[in-house]
Order: C-alpha cells, then structure tokens, then sequence
C-alpha cells in the first residue's frame, strides 16, 4: 500500500477477508485481528505511543462498532491528552480497577453503563431503564462479593423476555467481578 491510499471501509474489510491482520493507519493508530475475529468480520482499534520512553498501547474499541472515523477522532483526543502529560493506558487501566471497587451490584451497575454504555449506545436511556427496574430491585442491594450465579441467574431469567439484549453481558459482568462463570 502506497503512503497516498486511502484507507476505507471497504479496505478494512478486505484485509479482515485476507487474515489475521496488524495494519498501522498513521499518528500510532492500529487496526490488529486475530485470524479468529477476522473470519467474524472484527479486529481492534490500538492505539500504539511512548509515554516516559515506555511503549504502551490502549484498547480504542472494536471494528466495526467504532468506525474508522471515530477511532481516527479517539486516537487525535488521546494524542493530545498523552501530549499533555497523562499516560491515557494507565488512566483506562484504573477505571477498569475504579469498577471492581464497587461495593454494590448497584454501584457496579452504574459503573458498567457509565463506562460502556452511556459512550456507545444510540439509546442508553433503555439500558438504564432496564438496569433500574430488573437489576436494581433484585440484586441491587447485594454486596458485589454476594453475587454468584444463582443470583444474577435469577435477575436475567425475571427480565430476559422484556428486554433481551443487555442481560448476558450484565451477567457476565456481575459474574466476572465475583470470579464465577455465567
């Protein structure tokens, strides 16, 4: 690929269709799939850069939930952050820690939509609607140590018909937290 090429959509995809691919974009931008995402038409958005002479990369998103343009956008806001002195790895990395320090299903519900939901989603009021009104009553006032497999078990099969989307993922995070599998 020439300096001069364009990178599109239809460029992604097709080194996606070629195999596992790790492709610089430009600016320490990344687009990396393993041989098993890329037949599921997904890779990651990386952001490659040196913070106090150490190399270190952050996790942008997932193609094709983040766009090339919006990882393009996050990379350049990251950029300018690291050029004003914040390690942005390090800064993901404690809130990631921020929400295993939950004391509550609650609060670790708050965290999870704050971080993964509140960003992404076109509608994240549904999410909040369902968090409040099938996790919060349920389980909401357990202790996140509390938590196990019967529990957020019961909290999804209680809501699984209204809304099916969000509750396998809120499982697998309430689980995770308490070291348990869904």
């Amino acid at each position: 690929m020439t300096e001069r090429e364009r990178i599109t959509d239809k460029t992604l995809r097709a080194w996606l269709n070629a195999g596992p691919v790790d492709r610089g974009i430009g600016g320490g931008l990344t687009f990396v799939g393993t041989s098993a995402s890329a037949l599921k038409g997904q890779a990651s958005w990386i952001l490659r850069f040196r913070f106090g002479g150490t190399a270190r990369e952050k996790v942008l998103g997932r193609y094709p939930d983040l766009s090339l343009k919006d990882a393009r956008e996050a990379a350049r806001m990251n950029r300018a952050r690291i050029q004003q002195g914040v390690d942005v790895a390090a800064e993901k990395r404690a809130e990631r820690l921020k929400a295993h320090e939950q004391t509550t299903v609650t609060a670790l519900a708050e965290a999870w939509y704050e971080r993964n939901i509140a960003k992404v989603h076109k509608h994240p009021e549904v999410v909040s609607r369902v968090i409040r009104r099938h996790i919060d009553p349920v389980i909401g006032k357990l202790g996140v140590a509390e938590v196990g497999r019967c529990t957020s078990t019961r909290c999804s099969r209680a809501s699984w018909t209204p809304v099916r989307r969000p509750w396998p993922t809120m499982r697998c995070a309430t689980c995770s937290v308490c070291s348990t599998s869904p």
